[in-house]
């Protein structure tokens, strides 16, 4: 059996580490697709939970105080009409300010 010449190995090399590229780019995207899924699912059992006991103890000063996160941090309105414990006006502007009780 006769050796490779140079440039064909040099090129049969090129064209293993362009697969092995391509390989490498494919597993990097499915870790990070895993990842973001793994995300997503870490919200969505954290919200359900949050949620539960909301309504459980609707009385719960845990619960007032998640009311009042809420409150501040879901800004838009198409995510606040899928709060009915939310205000869907724009009254939260007022609330995000200091509050007389702090000063």
């Amino acid at each position: 059996m006769s050796r490779q010449k140079p440039a064909d190995e040099i090129d049969a090399l090129l064209k293993r580490k362009e697969q092995l590229d391509k390989r490498l780019r494919t597993a990097h995207e499915r870790q990070k697709e895993h990842q973001r899924l793994d995300n997503e699912r870490r919200k969505l059992i954290i919200g359900a939970a949050v949620l539960e006991f909301m309504l459980a103890n609707p009385d719960s000063p845990l619960v007032s105080n998640l009311r009042e996160i809420l409150d501040r941090h879901i800004t838009r309105p198409a995510d606040r009409a899928l709060l009915p414990a939310l205000p869907a006006s724009d009254s939260k502007a007022e609330s995000t300010g200091p509050k007389a009780e702090n000063s």
